[in-house]
């Protein structure tokens, strides 16, 4: 992508028959937020300024399932998209406007708080 979004694919610690062992790093601490999504749905349409520290940059760890992410740099107007697969780190930067589409059913983990949400997320419904 670029330097404001940044994806990860989580390190494989171990596989075996009951299944696998993945890792990432975490520096924060608090209250997370667990999400469900269903294929189809879409998330965000917003951007984040940097008030809230986990927000900048907002991180999500995708679980299971499969994301179509747009972004647009609100400052250069750079816009991307890419299709992110589980298991991922996905880290968005402050200012960068983004769009979640799920092309599966998906679960994520939001290192960040609804507080964290309410101090700091615009709305744009529309791309800019």
């Amino acid at each position: 992508m670029n330097d404001k979004v940044i994806i990860t694919p989580l390190t494989l610690y171990a596989q075996h028959e009951r299944g696998k062992t993945m890792l990432f790093d975490n520096q924060r601490t608090g209250e997370f937020i667990l999400g469900y999504r269903v294929k189809d749905s879409i998330s965000g349409r917003h951007y984040h300024s940097g008030a809230a520290e986990y927000k900048n940059p907002e991180v999500l760890i995708l679980i299971s399932g499969s994301i179509h992410l747009k972004t647009i740099d609100l400052d250069t107007k750079n816009e991307q998209v890419v299709i992110i697969e589980e298991p991922s780190r996905i880290e968005i930067f402050a200012m960068v406007w983004h769009e979640v589409l799920a092309l599966t059913d998906c679960v994520f983990l939001e290192m960040n708080s609804i507080a964290d949400c309410e101090a700091d997320t615009h709305k744009l419904e529309q791309t800019v």
